[in-house]
């Protein structure tokens, strides 16, 4: 049975896992963390999670500080568009067999950054992603500066907001994310 709140989820196995909201934790959520004994807040993600803000506001420049480690060689780290069904502009940054990627469509294309080696699992990894205009760079901790180009930026809005998750292959924005090629 699953506490405070939470919703219980019935796996194919038969047995089931308790997700549970801000403020508990355990395995059926019956733990209650007081706000000022937490500390710093550090995010896990098991594949059925992901955190939604208020996304960037649209400009000439987006620069996106993350810090993450992944235990699995896919993955959606952010994503935000402009279309709620996952159509449109967008930027994100993935990590696709490894491979980190920056990318981003402000009206004219795909443009993609993708590191030139693959990233280690189970190692924290500090990342900086930015776009300024056409241009972007992914700079990776221990990694050569990546650098690119869009084709003629249009700039459009992002009316979606900002999500940050894990494995999400089952979230549409996945599918307009990840490495596909036009």
């Amino acid at each position: 049975m699953c506490h405070f709140g939470s919703t219980c989820v019935s796996e194919p196995t038969g047995s089931y896992r308790c997700d549970c909201p801000a403020g508990v934790m355990g395995d059926r959520c019956n733990q209650v963390i007081e706000p000022e004994m937490a500390g710093p807040f550090v995010p896990a993600f098991s594949g059925n999670s992901f955190i939604e803000l208020e996304g960037m506001k649209l400009g000439d420049q987006h620069k996106m500080e993350v810090e993450f480690l992944s235990s699995k060689p896919d993955g959606m780290i952010f994503y935000q568009g402009q279309k709620t069904d996952g159509n449109g502009d967008f930027i994100s940054l993935n990590l696709v067999d490894s491979f980190l990627e920056f990318r981003y469509d402000l009206g004219s294309g795909i443009a993609e950054l993708r590191s030139l080696q693959e990233v280690n699992l189970n190692e924290w990894l500090s990342v900086i992603a930015v776009r300024d205009g056409r241009n972007g760079s992914l700079e990776i901790e221990g990694f050569e500066l990546i650098e690119g180009t869009s084709k003629v930026c249009l700039i459009r809005s992002f009316r979606v907001h900002l999500f940050i998750n894990s494995l999400l292959k089952t979230v549409r924005y996945w599918q307009v994310a990840k490495s596909l090629k036009n």
